[in-house]
């Protein structure tokens, strides 16, 4: 059922609206009474009867009339309503083949009627007094109003902008002056009251059309699916990008959406809402993030706990995660599917000494892919590694800041040795370790390992955080027997064999000093070694490019043990500070 609206204003003030209206126009108007039923629920005092009295009156009139030009009686709807201007009428007349075309003729008629016979001969000075709604604002055809207008619309109404209503359509006759009865029809469609009259809030102006509603729809799907370009929208849901291409209206919300879409994702999103998925694997040892853990000797949980940890920032200063590793180790892999899985990330260019941070700014995700670290860099660098909010220079625009943001690394270099020029410093070791988590990747892939997917990162996390393990805030992540702590400790199990011999200790070593290399350029005033890469005919990976070298290495020192005297004891291979190597080293 169809029906086309009228809105009717109706008169505030007699000698401004109606000057030279009789006597008996007032009269009427006065003594005519309309009484509330007792059956009612509305607040009496609310309603102000001399409307509703003129109202039922204007109504009727026209409802004849109407009937009269269709030639049977005919469904209606009509709602008063006290608006901040004018009480008004919203009339809902059943349209039954009315054509649009005509509807203008009618509504002349009926304003000459309305004049003559309410009136009496005295057009109401109120702009626009009875109007018929129409498709635009300004001209266009008489909009055809569903039923479902009804409670979609009118019905949320309340007091006191609600005053009364009329209508012969069944279902909604008790509704109309029955608050109980409208909240079940509520309930029914579906629709919700307002909390209050006008301009809908919901903590700010929000405007409640159809198309506003739609737009905001798609805005949030793009939020919730991480979508920021036409690109990735394609390769989420081909048929929902290529329905909004269908006309040009919709064509030009892509870019505005996608627009909005990434300032809020910006704003209001973090690391973990697209890292952590919904649900679990059920076969994790099928994911390659599990695997190329468990490969490299790291307890899987453990690692995630600090992946999970590090990306919602529950470490304070140790802000970044650093993947060690020679070539082909699958750092890259892992710190590519990590940062693929977010909507968007800024990649460090530490090439460019002026501007390496050029392009992380408002990101979710920083990733430094190699390189090395250098003196200019190094002060944004930590502060940018410790969670701190910096500001640094952007290219061609005033400096800007970036605000905490996840890091991750891979390099194969020693990010805590800075380069100036041709010269390595450790000053800022100590600092730039407290800002770092760092896994070391020894282990070579197999050519068919594959590329790491979005979904297995996501299964990934989510395990993680149904398996959190207590975490050491420490710099070198330490393997699988020594990372867990307390209750979930790995022991190695007790020898059951009986006939089980401990083994004999290590014949103990010659103390006789033997002769070092004389490689070693020496003070030979001071004694200090001016630079320690003489002493190491095979560097370790830290420092396999480095120039020179103004400290001792202990990884240095025990890949030359067989050469060089310990510096303490000065005995080749010697016990105490080799027995050992420092990367299986407990603390």
């Amino acid at each position: 059922m169809s029906f086309y609206e009228f809105i009717l204003s109706l008169p505030t003030d007699v000698e401004d609206h109606l000057p030279s209206v009789p006597d008996s126009f007032m009269t009427w108007l006065l003594e005519a009474e309309i009484l509330l039923p007792d059956w009612s629920d509305l607040e009496f005092d609310q309603i102000e009867m001399h409307h509703v009295t003129l109202g039922d009156k204007l109504f009727r009139e026209m409802h004849k009339f109407w009937c009269g030009c269709l030639k049977k009686e005919s469904k209606f709807f009509v709602q008063l309503e006290k608006g901040t201007d004018f009480t008004h009428l919203h009339c809902l007349l059943e349209a039954d083949g009315v054509k649009s075309m005509v509807v203008g003729r009618y509504l002349n008629q009926i304003k000459e009627n309305l004049i003559k016979r309410i009136f009496r001969g005295t057009e109401p000075k109120v702009p626009n007094w009875l109007a018929a709604t129409k498709t635009k604002s300004e001209g266009g055809a008489n909009k055809l109003r569903s039923q479902s207008y009804i409670p979609a619309y009118l019905l949320p109404k309340s007091q006191p902008e609600l005053q009364w209503a009329w209508t012969n359509i069944e279902g909604y006759k008790k509704a109309t002056l029955i608050l109980s009865e409208l909240a079940r029809l509520l309930a029914e469609h579906g629709a919700s009251r307002p909390a209050s009259a006008g301009l809908q809030l919901e903590n700010g102006p929000v405007i409640k059309t159809k198309q506003s509603q739609n737009y905001m729809e798609l805005v949030n799907w793009l939020v919730e699916n991480g979508i920021t370009s036409e690109k990735q929208w394609i390769q989420e849901n081909q048929n929902s990008y290529l329905s909004f291409n269908v006309t040009s209206n919709e064509r030009a919300q892509i870019k505005s959406a996608l627009d909005n879409s990434s300032e809020i994702m910006s704003l209001t999103k973090s690391a973990p809402d697209y890292l952590v998925g919904a649900d679990p694997p059920e076969d994790l040892t099928q994911n390659r993030i599990y695997q190329l853990f468990q490969m490299n000797n790291y307890d899987p949980a453990y690692a995630g706990s600090i992946l999970l940890g590090w990306c919602q920032r529950s470490f304070n200063k140790r802000n970044a995660v650093w993947l060690f590793g020679p070539a082909t180790t699958g750092k890259t892999n892992l710190a590519e599917a990590i940062a693929h899985t977010m909507p968007f990330y800024g990649c460090v260019n530490w090439t460019n000494e002026n501007f390496p941070f050029n392009n992380c700014f408002d990101k979710l995700l920083i990733w430094w892919e190699a390189g090395k670290m250098t003196a200019k860099v190094v002060e944004p660098a930590k502060a940018i590694f410790g969670g701190s909010k910096v500001c640094v220079d952007q290219k061609c625009k005033v400096s800007q800041q970036i605000d905490a943001t996840p890091v991750i690394i891979t390099s194969n270099r020693d990010m805590c040795m800075v380069v100036d020029g041709n010269s390595t410093t450790f000053e800022h070791k100590q600092p730039l370790e407290d800002r770092m988590f760092r896994f070391v990747f020894s282990k070579r892939l197999e050519p068919d390992f594959g590329k790491i997917t979005k979904r297995e990162v996501k299964e990934f996390f989510k395990w993680a955080e149904l398996n959190l393990r207590e975490i050491r805030h420490e710099f070198i992540v330490k393997h699988a027997l020594s990372a867990c702590v307390g209750s979930n400790s790995v022991k190695c199990p007790a020898p059951c064999d009986k006939g089980y011999k401990s083994p004999e200790k290590r014949p103990r070593l010659s103390v006789a000093a033997e002769i070092p290399i004389e490689v070693d350029v020496i003070h030979r005033r001071s004694g200090k070694i001016s630079d320690y890469l003489t002493r190491y005919p095979c560097p370790c990976e830290f420092h396999a490019d480095s120039v020179k070298l103004l400290e001792p290495c202990v990884e240095c020192e025990y890949l030359n043990r067989k050469k060089n005297g310990c510096l303490d004891h000065g005995v080749t291979n010697c016990p105490k500070c080799h027995g050992l190597a420092p990367w299986d080293a407990v603390e």
